[in-house]
Order: C-alpha cells, then structure tokens, then sequence
C-alpha cells in the first residue's frame, strides 16, 4: 500500500453503501416503505414521503399507526398486517383512500428486520386497458350488426385468432386459437378440397380469398354454410404473413336458394335475381373490406401512439357505419344530402345548443358519393372538436350547399369561425389526405383553406 493512503474502514464504507442505496430508491417512481416488527418506521423514499405527505426526519422511528397520514390509510393497514402475520409476499390492486380515484399496485414482503412495502399508481394503466375493452366491444358491435365476424390468420404460429362473433357462427370456444388444418377438419367433407385450393390459390397468386362452403358445427354438430372473404397480409419482403377476413353464416340464403329452385314457374327470375343480389354483396363487401383496410392502412401510419390509433380508427368505422345505415333505409340506391350531413356531424354537435348550421336545397346522392361525403364531414368535424372551431366555446361551423354550375352536381361549402386562430399545417395528416382523396370519388379536386379565421373547405359532389 501507498505511503499517505489511508484505508477506508468498514464503517465508511457501508455510510457510503447506504447512500447510495437511498439515492437510488430516491429515483424510482414507486414508493417504498419500511418497518420493524413494532410497526416503528424504520426507512421511506421520496415517492412515499410524497405520497402521504411526510418529513422523513420527522417520521422515521414513529408507530406507523400514530402518524396522521398513515392511520387514515385503513386499506392499506389491513394489507401490511397481513403480509407481517403471515410472513409472506402478498400483492394487491386496491384504490386509494387518501387520493380518490387513484389506483395503486401494492407489494409487501417479509425482511430481516421487519416489512416492506412498495406501491405504484396504476390509474392511467387501468384506464387504458377499460377504453382497450371498450373499443374492442365496439368494433365487435359493429361488425356484429352486419352479420359477420372477423378473423386473423397468422402464417408463422399457424394458429386462427377469432372474434366472439366469428367463434360463435363456427361453433368453437373463443379464443381457442386453432390451426388451419384443424379447422378444415370442421368443413364438410365433399366442400375440404375446394376450401383448400381456395387458401392456397389465394397464397400464390396474392388475390382476395372467397369461397362458400358447408362446415359440421363442433358445438352442436348442425351442418351450416358459411361465406368467407378475406385478403392476404404481407411483410416487409412481400412475403404472405397472414389473412384478414370476415365469414357470414348463409345458411339461410342457401335454404331460401334451395326452395326458389324447386318451383319450375319462378326459376330463370329468382336465379338471375339471386346472382344480382349476389354481385351486389359481393360489390358491397368487398368495397367495405378495402375501405377498412385502406382506413386502418393510413391511420396506423400517422405516427401516434397505439391507443390513439386505435380510437380513431375505431371512430372512423364507427362513422363509416353511419354512412351505411342511412344507405340502408334507402335500400342503397340513393342517399339524401341532408340526411348524410346531419348524421356525419351529429355526434359532434349538442342538440340543446346546437353549433353546427347546415342548409341546402334538396339533393340525392349516389351511394359511393354519400360514402366519401360522409367520411369527408367526419373528419372535418373531428378536426374541428380537437383544434378547430369547436374546441372553442363560442366557436361554430357553417355547412351549406348550393346547385352548382357544373350540371348534375352540388357545391359544398365547411366554413368555421369563433375558434383559435388557424395556421397552415406543416405536414398533411390523415384526415387531410382523406379529404384530397376526395377527388378520385366526386370528380372534382377538394379545396381547403386554412385562413386564420377558421378552416374552410370546398367540395363538388355529383348528384344522382
């Protein structure tokens, strides 16, 4: 050794030890507490001191129970007597009694010299996973109010992921994740080999996926006829990853199909207005599919955060669903431009005080123009209710149409004024790219105007 050093003594070094232990316990997020067998407290980090709002210095060395702040904590008493009694680890999830509406994870377990506990507040990770479930209940609403359920087929782990809906119209457990193959066990026998050229024609050629057969359901051994549509996933090297489809039972249809063949007075009209009935499902859905994709394609590329991305996908089926509804009373021929506007716009609007003005003449819409209307309207009223004239409480949005002078069609006019000043974006969102897409639609390019008084947007749409 040295001539002028000196050795650390044993002492100087478990101080040092100890400081550090404390500033590191001092850094994390999570309280920590510590008592001794006569619940004195014996150590507590920042977070803790925070928490129950004590000095440390103050503190340490007093019976838990006599301090204030920890005898109001009658939850978390019953917790730590327990853990002390029995000598073991014990975790919990319990609210808090001093913070309403605070949720904590709690874990105390046994030490040398006595207990100790940590805590984490949990409230934004429950409340996550309660608006997770809440928009997986709507999308499932959603799909399940037109007839089908959704699946995922994953290539790698070769394992089917169904919705309720979907496990309840094949007859098996929800999530019971089965394979492939084991599913095709399920398809009648004199439909296995169509269903599977079918997948793996679909593989090969990187087309859509459609067939139409009879399957022996598991649950109940009821012999039913599904419909199946569905497109091809792929990876980064263009590889196929998976499926992504819907199945409609049709047994119904079939049995109708069956009963209309069997009268020789009414055959050529019913089988040429079966195959118009099924072009235009077929039309509808798979029109449906791209929009879903095209949808969920876009806004999983914005860059924001999961659980947005999932709300805002979520809202834009939503309002996809209202487009449909409206088309639906109308037997998909035509639309009302009133109805279209007032629908796409009412969830954003308070009918005791209402905001949003809409006036025009009377006009009819074809079904695919309604559509792209619709989810127009939409997202420029979402826009609005976070940034625009609506997140403003004197804030309002003027939608009028007049005839245009271009024969045959409408001009629209979303003028907003009384919110925040306006600024020109420095990047197109989704939302503005939806609307320029417009284009491809209604015939005519989509104009919007971000003067500092409030958006303004300008849209042709042709008549029907």
């Amino acid at each position: 050794m040295g001539a002028g050093v000196i050795p650390e003594s044993p002492a100087r070094r478990q101080a040092a030890q100890y400081r550090q232990m404390a500033e590191l316990l001092d850094s994390i997020g999570d309280g920590f507490m510590t008592f001794d067998f006569d619940w004195r407290l014996a150590y507590c980090n920042r977070a803790a001191e925070a928490h129950y709002g004590l000095r440390r210095d103050e503190a340490i060395g007093n019976v838990a129970w006599s301090l204030p702040q920890l005898g109001a904590d009658g939850e978390m008493r019953t917790f730590l007597e327990r853990a002390m009694t029995s000598r073991t680890e014990v975790e919990a999830e319990a609210d808090s009694e001093l913070r309403p509406g605070v949720w904590f994870h709690l874990r105390a377990f046994p030490i040398e010299d006595g207990l100790a506990v940590t805590f984490r507040d949990i409230t934004e990770r429950r409340a996550r996973a309660r608006r997770e479930r809440e928009q997986a209940a709507r999308l499932e609403l959603a799909l399940a109010t037109s007839g089908y359920g959704d699946w995922r087929w994953d290539v790698a782990s070769d394992t089917v992921d169904m919705s309720a809906r979907a496990a309840e119209l094949v007859g098996i457990s929800q999530g019971a994740a089965p394979g492939r193959m084991a599913l095709l066990q399920n398809v009648h026998v004199d439909d296995r080999d169509g269903a599977l050229q079918a997948t793996e024609r679909a593989l090969q050629d990187h087309t859509p996926y459609e067939a139409e057969y009879r399957i022996i359901r598991p649950s109940d051994g009821a012999e039913r006829w599904i419909r199946v549509l569905a497109r091809i996933e792929f990876g980064d090297d263009e590889r196929p990853v998976g499926m992504l489809g819907v199945l409609a039972d049709i047994t119904e249809a079939k049995l109708e199909d069956a009963r209309i063949r069997a009268d020789r007075t009414r055959l050529a009209q019913s089988e040429s207005r079966q195959r118009l009935l099924i072009n235009e499902l077929n039309h509808r859905v798979k029109n449906t599919l791209a929009t879903i994709q095209s949808l969920a394609r876009q806004t999983l590329r914005d860059g924001v955060p999961a659980i947005e991305a999932r709300e805002r996908l979520t809202d834009r089926l939503l309002a996809l669903s209202t487009a449909h509804n409206v088309l639906t009373r109308e037997n998909w021929e035509s639309a009302d431009l009133d109805d279209i506007a007032r629908e796409a716009v009412r969830p954003y609007d308070d009918p005791e005080a209402p905001r949003i003005r809409i006036e025009g003449p009377r006009a009819r819409l074809a079904p695919h123009v309604a559509l792209a209307v619709s989810m127009a309207l939409h997202e420029l009223a979402t826009n609005a209710q976070k940034y625009g004239a609506l997140s403003a409480p004197r804030g309002h949005v003027a939608l009028h149409w007049t005839t245009s002078p271009t024969p045959g069609a409408v001009d629209l006019e979303w003028r907003e004024s009384g919110g925040p000043p306006v600024a020109t974006p420095s990047s197109r969102g989704f939302g503005s790219r939806l609307i320029s897409g417009l284009t491809a639609e209604l015939g005519a390019p989509a104009a919007i105007d971000y003067a500092r008084g409030g958006v303004v947007c300008r849209l042709r749409a042709p008549v029907a």
